[in-house]
């Protein structure tokens, strides 16, 4: 080895291992951080052996592409989850908004939430634009507002969030899941007991729920407020005893040409208060006789023994 490759691989070697002695890069491991709250050990330096106390603390620390682990147990914090981080629990530790004016997990970037208990904010989680988030295994329970909301859109250089919800429970909040001109799936959830709406697709939502429950909501199990251009596929799923509608489409406010697609299949929708499927007037939310919503398409759904009736106010094909 000569001198200067010698000096080569010192200066890699002080810079964190980044190239190997050829000259070559190395490939870095991905950053593993952990957290456990329990930890008895006065060094916190985000190994197994030294874990950080709180979930913020190794948050601060954590890089794109960085696990952070968190052990079972109650931390009472309101977290900001950054881009390229993944934040998975164990044991199904419990995040309480320790703040409880503010959300308890803010999501950015492309990012993970896996295997916790999301309580006690006045969201559980709010998803920012410009987002690819996935929540899967999660339980988010007792909010003030909505379970999972979104920010909207408003400026040129802002994507709505893609969102991928998988295997949740959601339960407690307001809105369950309150979609804001949102990209994705809702998939295998239990969307049960909100004080508000189970889904609620607002501004131009594109999202597919499939093979959810949705019930003993206290208004809607579904609410689709049609825009311009909101796509909604609603398939496979047991929408039941919500206090009014299992599924209300509100008639779009646009005046002119619209492109609004709601494929609604393969649903069982019973035991509602009001309509099993409701198209209700904008500004009312009433069904209304006359009233035409274009581009709902209705298949194979059992729609029974709801209270006020089963399909009405829908020009649906």
């Amino acid at each position: 080895m000569t001198k200067q490759t010698a000096k080569i691989g010192l200066t890699a070697l002080m810079l964190g291992a980044a190239w190997s002695w050829t000259g070559q890069p190395v490939r870095q491991p991905a950053q593993t951080l952990w957290v456990d709250g329990a930890s008895q050990q006065a060094l916190e330096d985000g190994s197994e052996a030294f874990p950080f106390k709180s979930v913020g603390k190794a948050l601060e620390v954590a890089g794109p592409g960085a696990l952070v682990r968190v052990k079972a147990g109650e931390y009472g914090e309101n977290v900001v989850l950054g881009d390229g981080v993944n934040l998975v629990g164990q044991g199904l530790p419990v995040l309480r908004a320790a703040d409880t004016a503010k959300p308890v997990v803010i999501m950015r970037g492309k990012t993970l939430l896996k295997s916790f208990r999301i309580t006690g904010g006045a969201d559980g989680i709010i998803v920012d634009v410009n987002t690819d988030a996935r929540v899967l295994d999660c339980e988010i329970v007792d909010n003030a507002d909505d379970g999972i909301g979104f920010e909207r859109a408003q400026k040129p250089d802002e994507t709505p969030a893609t969102i991928h919800i998988r295997n949740c429970l959601i339960t407690g909040n307001s809105d369950g899941i309150d979609l804001e001109g949102t990209r994705g799936v809702v998939r295998n959830c239990r969307l049960i007991k909100n004080r508000d709406d189970g889904l609620d697709y607002d501004g131009d939502a594109d999202c597919n729920a499939q093979e959810n429950e949705i019930r003993d909501n206290r208004d809607d199990g579904i609410e689709i407020r049609l825009e311009r251009t909101t796509r909604a596929s609603i398939r496979q799923n047991l929408i039941t005893g919500n206090g009014e509608d299992g599924i209300e489409i509100i008639n779009t406010p646009v005046v002119g040409v619209t492109e609004n697609r709601v494929r609604i299949q393969k649903n069982i929708i019973r035991g509602n208060a009001r309509y099993g499927i409701g198209g209700v007037d904008q500004k009312s939310e009433e069904v209304r006789e006359g009233l035409v919503i274009l581009g709902v398409s209705l298949r194979h759904n059992v729609v029974e023994s709801n209270g006020k009736g089963q399909v009405a106010g829908l020009s649906a094909r």
